[in-house]
């Protein structure tokens, strides 16, 4: 309370004339309210709060560069695909299937056309990895081709193989390599779901359809346009050459000793808590070779060494003119 223009001296008796303001003591309480109390008062009337989001660690990212004809369908549909779902360190990306996908969604919304050259099917691909972000970090990029790769370090905004990146190379003997894309255009393959124009795909293969197997990769081999096998046999091994960083998986290892290419490929990528013994009996079972050889089948063969029955003696001497040392360099003998 506000006194009167007096009070008394309590020690004297006196008044002393000054005005004095007398404020109430605060009620003294015994009891404290804790964070904790305020949180869960807080949760009474809000809710509980959303678990904090979980964010994987960084991880470079592992690129898969294969040649056509050298196990890309079972490294982007089994392999990352298996490391995928045993761990949410990474994401799966698939970039030949990716651009397929982008042409069947854009095509009426961009007047988009089926690319009927190299040149159009490189524009369709920054096109869509302009739109479809790669991660910098974190992702399983498979069914890579010596043909996207300028592209893709483009969209990555690095170098590949570079920092922050781990790059495996599939290669195969460019002579089985061959006769496996024969195969794929005249029999086995559909001529809708490809990276490029339809027609141009059927045309071909009735081209091919009318000669016999040995005139057949001839025409192939003669035409690097049609023949992609080899020309991605030589930017799979100058890469090699030039790049120690690179782990080189031969698709000859994958057929002969899987288990070992396994190993190798695991180490890598530095992937050991992601997988078990379970898992290589897994991948060991999608690996296994037709009892009989089914050119309808897209595992047709599988073995490796199908050139020893095919190739006469004018393909031997066109090949060995083109890529003989290199062959021998990379172990690949007659």
């Amino acid at each position: 309370m506000i006194a009167d223009n007096s009070t008394t001296d309590l020690a004297t008796g006196t008044e002393t004339g000054v005005n004095v303001a007398i404020a109430k003591p605060r009620p003294v309480t015994t009891s404290r309210v804790t964070a904790w109390q305020r949180i869960e008062s807080a949760e009474t009337v809000f809710g509980p709060p959303p678990p904090p989001k979980w964010i994987p660690p960084k991880r470079p990212n592992i690129v898969f560069l294969c040649m056509h004809k050298a196990a890309s369908t079972f490294v982007a549909d089994v392999l990352m695909q298996s490391i995928a779902i045993r761990t949410a360190h990474y994401d799966l990306f698939n970039v030949g299937s990716m651009v397929i996908k982008y042409f069947q969604e854009k095509k009426e919304e961009y007047g988009l056309r089926p690319a009927r050259n190299l040149k159009e099917q490189e524009d369709q691909l920054r096109r869509c990895l302009g739109e479809w972000k790669l991660p910098t970090c974190n992702g399983l990029i498979s069914r890579v081709y010596p043909g996207h790769m300028p592209i893709l370090s483009e969209a990555l905004g690095t170098a590949i193989p570079g920092k922050g990146q781990r790059m495996c190379v599939i290669r195969r003997d460019p002579r089985d390599a061959l006769i496996s894309l024969y195969y794929s255009m005249t029999i086995s393959h559909s001529t809708e779901d490809i990276e490029g124009d339809p027609d141009v795909y059927r045309n071909r293969r009735e081209d091919l359809r009318s000669q016999d197997l040995q005139a057949g990769l001839k025409m192939l081999f003669r035409n690097e346009g049609l023949d992609c096998t080899t020309r991605e046999f030589i930017y799979c091994t100058d890469l090699l050459r030039s790049n120690k960083r690179v782990c080189d998986l031969p698709y000859e290892l994958l057929m002969n000793d899987p288990e070992q290419w396994l190993k190798k490929f695991v180490r890598y990528g530095k992937l050991q808590e992601y997988v078990d013994n379970a898992w290589t009996g897994e991948m060991l079972g999608h690996l296994q070779p037709p009892e009989i050889e089914d050119p309808g089948s897209h595992k047709r063969r599988m073995r490796p060494g199908n050139w020893v029955d095919v190739f006469d003696d004018e393909l031997k001497d066109m090949m060995q003119k083109r890529l003989g040392s290199r062959m021998a360099e990379f172990g690949y003998h007659w």
